[in-house]
């Protein structure tokens, strides 16, 4: 099978069977979301807004228009995962916390396992609709 056909095919998979696209797109997002979980930095303490339990998913759309939201409702996230300032009361500054970017790092990790898998999931349906 050629790249064109493939490509072809996928669209076709899309088209016709869009119920499938959003079903594999939900388990590849949750995928995702479940290694963020996992790969999240934990500070020791128990408090109602832990970043490991803040993850939150959504898929939107219909047909060629579907995709996955990934968020976190924890409020200190981007503190955590870009880096801050240090202030003291006074709003003098007395250091920067660097970032551990572990957002970045974690789909940056499991890229090439989710683009597997949307293959191997789409590359099913498009033997079966085609061959």
């Amino acid at each position: 099978m050629t790249p064109e056909d493939f490509i072809k095919g996928c669209n076709h998979v899309i088209r016709v069977y869009p119920d499938y696209a959003e079903k594999t797109l939900r388990k590849n997002a949750n995928y995702l979301k479940k290694k963020l979980v996992i790969n999240s930095p934990d500070s020791g303490s128990d408090h109602k807004n832990k970043l490991n339990k803040s993850w939150s998913m959504k898929v939107e759309g219909f047909g060629t228009d579907v995709e996955a939201d990934i968020w976190s409702k924890a409020p200190h996230f981007h503190l955590v995962d870009r880096g801050h300032v240090i202030k003291d009361r006074y709003g003098h500054v007395h250091g920067f916390k660097q970032g551990t970017h572990f957002l970045k790092k974690t789909v940056d990790r499991t890229e090439t396992e989710i683009m597997f898998n949307l293959e191997k999931d789409i590359a099913k349906k498009v033997d079966d609709g085609i061959g």
